[in-house]
């Protein structure tokens, strides 16, 4: 079994209510391809964001993901 830990590199709550972690994986290979993964559909669908939390179209390891906070 394989365990990975990922640094947190940004942490963002939206002008529009979306909560989004910059993550990075140490190995620098492999990425998320889920919701707001490079190039998914949540990017093109709110294209504003792009500039608002800094997104690069690059594949190093880092990429964006949403968070829900659980009370």
């Amino acid at each position: 079994m394989w365990w990975y830990a990922y640094s947190i590199i940004d942490v963002q709550v939206t002008s529009i209510g979306h909560k989004l972690l910059k993550l990075r994986n140490p190995w620098g290979g492999k990425e998320w391809r889920g919701p707001w993964a490079h190039g998914s559909r949540e990017w093109e669908e709110y294209e504003e964001l792009k500039e608002e939390v800094e997104y690069e179209e690059t594949h190093d390891g880092t990429f964006w993901m949403e968070y829900q906070v659980c009370a």
